[in-house]
Parts: structure tokens; C-alpha cells; sequence
């Protein structure tokens, strides 16, 4: 008889109880021993039980790749069972400290080989983690560095979920980019250096990337991470995540890793504004139990489209798709249809809640190749919503994950990059529409889409990406700048102001026009930017090569000669400034002393702090700079299109 002894229907449910025995080669060594047990999910049927949410794979990306020779055995209904590393550790965790109550394991409960049951199984997701006292988040072994990072977060959490939702509430981020700053600001001592340590160790955890982790705390009555005889809600987590993006105290973070020559490298970012988007959606699910309601009406979830005037089931249950896509794109899943069946209970449970059904052709189907499940999605979307905006998660075909999907379609599988709508929006960033009156249609040919669209012009010129301007310098910006008249005659501008106006992809209805850039700190941030592009290319390919990029930068004289009011410096302060810096040999310009350059350092950072209000809230998010780029076309519009 196989370790599974009847297949499961969506109205059952399988517990483990969790017992240790003695191996056969040492009596002092323990093994797993895990009984299954079916109940009915009717409200009295079953015991009240826990649910475990963890990584099927390795916990963190420093950690060797499983193999199947590395994947111990458990014991499950009395025959042995092969369960991946972290799991086995779990397991141990679970019985010395929460053996009061049965628990469900995804990996045990559900008969992975079983499609039929699986499918089931999955579109009960609503009720297994919904219906759980408590659902257990195993991140991996506890580390010293890791129990920092959790008590870190119970520190900040004293203040986190207040002022986030005053950020929010108050429509601006807040941009507390100097460490020292916090207990003026928020009355909590500044992050320590070990605290710091810390976050960045918890927030390297795979846990936060994977897909099914969103429905399985977002469901949750109460979500807790477990480290040994700790523990601490997953909400203190989100509540900081958010607390740490909105307030800016991640500048300050990265800022002191800077000071201390650390990798900023080090603090995964997308892992951060991860646990962010599940607590934005563990609010949105919780509903009127939501202390977050207002707030939450605020958030753009879907990247400025109009959803307000949708109507019927198709357009409610649409809408929600859309939500949960947008919101979720980028969370990682080894089978591509998860990327849409691993949200499947959110979207069963929200649909409940506003009283529609889901649509039978949307449910759970492995039955069915992961291109026509992406496809069937995309298009749902489209044509309900008539917008357009699901086509920016569309990837290069090179770094698509799914074979065979139509060129239009998403694949909301991880590489994506940057994206400009992977982190909370406020509603009053929104995408501007000057005309008022395109409609852009969307009509399904065959495995075309046909769209109806507008000439704005043929490019002349293409300025860096962000990710080539922090690198290689900003020649190509320079150029178009050089390419245009002084004055920007289809807005009455100087060049200049409608080219950072254009850099910043300047939509912040609250200030119409947005608010002038104080200059100097715009300078200082060019400067910033070109002194560290400057000193990768010397670091990477050597003297020669850093001088031929300065020698390039002659063209900032032109500029300087052409645009009297631009904000780039000329080619000689730069070269004075990388001299002083001791980037560059053989000047009689004095070289400043660490402390000096700190100083400096410091003077930039101020400038750029001092700006930040101004241009980094009009911006909504770096990600928005980091993933466009600029153009000129040949009647002289300038222009700020995604990168590809």
C-alpha cells in the first residue's frame, strides 16, 4: 500500500501529527515520524490545526543546492519519505514547540503525484490556510543573525504601522535618508549596526520570493514566523518592510552600509518590498477586520487603471486578476501556472466577499499546458479592462521563462527587472492623459491583438539607461541636451527644466506643475552619479579606460555653452573633482584627505537630501527612473519610454 491511502476531493482535507523516533542506526538520534489523518472541512468535522508555510528549496541563495542524494528520509504513515533539508529541520521545530495541535504541510498533505488531487487541493487553498488557527512561517534555521534581524523588526515595529500609514495617508514619501534622524522624526533610536546586520540577513530569505507564500499568510487569521521559542507576527515584518521603503530609512540604510565600505549588494531589496506587497494585500483580504482601510483606498494597486467604472461579474472578478497581478508580478514559482494558481484562493476569497463567482475556465487546471494558462489570463484582462498596462510586464523573449506565448503576453514570472509598478503607488501618481479621449481598444485576432494607437514621432536620439548612467556615465543625455534648442517650445520651457521635468517622468497631480528642482542639488546628484560611474569603469577596466570616459565629457563644455542654466558640471570641475578624489594621477591639485572626501560625500548627500522632497516624491519610486529611459524624437519632443 502506497503512503497515501485515499485521494483527496476539495471538501477534505489531510492533518500531520508530528511524533520523533529513534533511528535504526542510532538510538540517540531522532527521526520525523508523521501520521496523516483525513477530516471533512466542515466547521466541526476536524480539530482545530495549524498550517506551515516555508520554502520547498533552500532557504537562502547562499546555501547549496538540494540534491536528491541530500534530501533526508521521514517517516510518513509508517514508510519512508523523502522531504527536502528545510523541511526536516521544520519538522523538528514543529513537534518541540507546537505539538498541542496537528499541522498542514503542503509536501505531505497533498499527494503531489496525484494531478487530480493537487487540483483539488489547490482551489481549497481559501479554506485550509483561512480555516487554520494560525499559519507557522518557517524562514530556516535560526542564525544569530537572523534572530537580530527579528528583534530588529519588533523595535521598529513600535512605530511602523502608524507611520506608514501617515505616509500614505499624507500622499508623500518621506525621505529620512540620515540614520540620525529617526528619533526626531519618529521618537526611535537610530538602527544599530548589528539591527542593520540583522534586516539585511532576514530579508534575504527565498521565503519572501515565492508566490505561494502571498495567499498562504494573506488568508491567515494570525501569521507568525517561528525562530526556535521565538516568535513574531508577520504583520511587525510588513508593517516594517513598509516603515523602511515609505519613510526612507532605507536610503539611511544603505547610506551607513556606504560610510562602513560595505557591498551594497548586501540588502535585497525586491525581498523588502515583497513583504510590503503581502501585508498591502493581508490588509485588502482582511477586509473590514482591516485597520488599514483608508490607507489601503489610497494605494494604486494596479498602476494607475481605471477600474472604477467596471461593472458585472466578468469586470469584478477581472479587476481582481488584475490586482493581484500587477501587485505580485516578479514572485517566483517553479511551475509557471502557479504564478496565477498560487493566488487562487485570494481571488476565490475577495470574489466571496464582494458576492460573485469565480468563472469555472479560471480555475486550478495542470491539465493544461502553462502557455494557455498565461494566455487565456492576459487576454481575460485585456478585454475587460480595455487598457493596456499589463503589456509593460512583458519581457524580452530571452529572458522569458514560458515557451510559446503570444509576444503580448506576460509570462509574470521573476526577471523582470525594475519595473515601475513594483512597489506601492499613491493614487495621486497617476499616469497622465492629456487628451482625455484616447481609447486604446483592445480586439483579440487569432493569437494576435489588434490595438488602435498614435503617432508621437521617429526617435533621433536615446539616451543611457539608469542602470548605464550609474555605470558609464551620462554622455548620451548630454547629446540630446546638445540637440535641442534652448528654449522647449512645446511647453514654454528651458531645455533643461523640461528635460529633468522628463527624467523624473513628472506625474504628481498634486502639484501641477510639479514643484522646481533646486539646482545645485541636482547638480550634486548628476555629479554623484557620473563620480561613481567613473570610478567603476577605473576599477573594472583600468586607467586608460577611465581616462578616455573623461576625455568623452569635453562635450559638458559645449552644453555649459549652449544651456548656460544646466545642471551638469563642465569638464574640468569634473576633472578637478576626480583629482581631489584621488581618482586621477598627475595634477598639482591637491588631493582631499578620507576625511575631507567624507565631508564631501557628506555635502552631496545633504544637497541631495535637500532635493529629495522635490524630486524624488514626483518621481514615486527610483524603480521609476531606474527602469526608462530618455529620447528626443525628430521634432523635438523629448520623451521617457520603458526600457527593453
Amino acid at each position: 500500500m502506497g503512503v497515501y491511502h485515499d485521494s483527496l476531493r476539495s471538501d477534505h482535507v489531510r492533518l500531520a501529527t508530528i511524533f520523533l523516533l529513534p533511528t535504526p542506526e542510532n538510538a540517540d538520534r531522532n527521526l520525523p515520524s508523521v501520521t496523516l489523518n483525513t477530516y471533512e472541512f466542515e466547521e466541526n468535522a476536524k480539530p482545530d490545526y495549524y498550517a506551515l508555510s516555508y520554502t520547498w528549496g533552500k532557504p537562502r541563495a547562499d546555501v547549496t543546492d538540494y540534491t536528491a542524494e541530500s534530501r533526508p528520509s521521514i517517516i510518513l504513515n509508517g514508510q519512508s519519505f523523502r522531504v527536502s533539508p528545510n523541511l526536516y529541520d521544520a519538522l523538528f521545530q514543529l513537534h518541540q514547540y507546537f505539538s498541542d495541535k496537528p499541522v498542514w504541510i503542503d509536501t505531505l498533505c497533498i499527494n503531489q503525484d496525484d494531478i487530480d488531487e493537487r487540483q483539488c487541493q489547490v482551489s481549497a487553498m481559501d479554506r485550509v490556510y483561512g480555516g487554520a488557527d494560525r499559519v507557522l512561517i518557517w524562514l530556516g534555521e535560526p542564525t544569530p543573525h537572523l534572530m537580530a534581524g527579528l528583534k530588529a523588526t519588533e523595535r521598529i515595529a513600535q512605530v511602523a504601522e502608524r507611520e506608514s500609514k501617515y505616509i500614505i495617508k499624507n500622499q508623500q514619501f518621506d525621505f529620512c535618508y540620515l540614520m540620525e534622524d529617526m528619533e526626531s522624526r519618529y521618537g526611535l533610536a537610530p538602527l544599530t549596526m548589528e539591527e542593520i546586520d540583522g534586516l539585511l540577513s532576514l530579508f534575504q530569505y527565498r521565503w519572501f520570493s515565492r508566490v505561494w507564500i502571498i495567499q498562504e499568510v494573506s488568508l491567515a487569521k494570525e501569521a507568525e514566523i517561528f525562530c526556535g521559542g521565538f516568535t513574531i507576527s508577520f504583520d511587525k515584518i510588513g508593517y516594517t518592510a513598509a516603515f523602511l521603503h515609505l519613510s526612507g530609512v532605507i536610503g539611511a540604510i544603505f547610506s551607513k552600509l556606504s560610510g562602513a565600505g560595505r557591498d551594497l549588494h548586501q540588502m535585497d531589496w525586491y525581498h523588502l518590498y515583497r513583504a510590503e506587497k503581502i501585508q498591502m494585500l493581508r490588509e485588502w483580504c482582511k477586509g473590514t477586520r482591516s485597520t488599514w482601510t483608508d490607507a489601503l483606498a489610497l494605494v494604486d494597486m494596479t498602476a494607475g487603471v481605471d477600474i472604477e467604472n467596471m461593472r458585472g461579474s466578468t469586470g469584478l472578478i477581472s479587476t481582481i486578476l488584475l490586482k493581484l497581478l500587477m501587485w505580485t508580478t516578479g514572485f517566483q514559482a517553479t511551475d509557471a501556472r502557479d504564478s496565477v494558481y498560487g493566488l487562487w484562493g485570494i481571488l476565490q476569497h475577495v470574489a466571496k466577499e464582494q458576492g460573485v463567482t469565480v468563472p469555472k475556465h479560471l480555475m486550478p487546471n495542470y491539465n493544461i499546458p502553462a502557455s494557455q494558462v498565461l494566455e487565456s489570463i492576459a487576454t481575460e484582462i485585456l478585454e475587460a479592462t480595455g487598457d493596456l498596462t499589463l503589456l509593460a510586464l512583458v519581457k524580452d523573449p530571452a529572458r522569458r521563462v514560458t515557451a510559446d506565448l503570444p509576444s503580448w503576453c506576460p509570462d509574470f514570472g521573476p526577471s523582470t527587472g525594475m519595473n515601475s509598478i513594483f512597489s506601492p503607488g499613491f493614487k495621486s501618481v497617476t499616469r497622465p492623459n492629456a487628451s482625455g479621449t484616447v481609447k486604446y481598444g483592445a480586439i483579440r485576432q487569432g493569437k494576435a491583438f489588434k490595438v488602435h494607437g498614435s503617432l508621437l514621432g521617429t526617435v533621433r536620439l536615446l539616451g543611457e539607461s539608469f542602470e548605464k548612467v550609474t555605470t558609464s556615465g551620462v554622455h548620451g543625455w548630454v547629446e540630446i541636451l546638445l540637440a535641442m534648442d534652448r528654449m522647449y517650445a512645446h511647453a514654454a520651457q528651458s531645455s533643461m527644466e523640461a528635460f529633468w521635468r522628463t527624467l523624473i517622468w513628472d506625474h504628481d497631480f498634486t502639484n501641477r506643475p510639479a514643484k522646481l528642482v533646486d539646482r545645485k542639488g541636482f547638480k550634486s546628484l548628476v555629479i554623484m552619479w557620473m563620480a561613481g560611474a567613473f570610478q567603476k569603469t577605473l576599477a573594472k577596466d583600468g586607467l586608460a579606460a577611465a581616462e578616455k570616459q573623461l576625455e568623452a565629457y569635453r562635450i559638458l563644455d559645449d552644453l555649459a555653452s549652449h544651456i548656460p542654466d544646466s545642471a551638469f558640471p563642465t569638464h574640468a570641475e569634473f576633472k578637478s573633482l576626480m583629482t581631489k578624489l584621488g581618482l586621477l594621477d598627475g595634477s598639482s591639485e591637491k588631493v582631499l584627505s578620507m576625511s575631507e572626501q567624507a565631508a564631501w560625500i557628506e555635502k552631496s548627500l545633504e544637497s541631495h537630501r535637500g532635493i529629495a522632497v522635490r524630486f524624488l516624491q514626483i518621481m514615486g519610486t527610483w524603480a521609476l527612473l531606474a527602469s526608462r529611459r530618455k529620447l528626443e524624437t525628430k521634432c523635438g519632443l523629448y520623451r521617457d519610454v520603458p526600457y527593453r
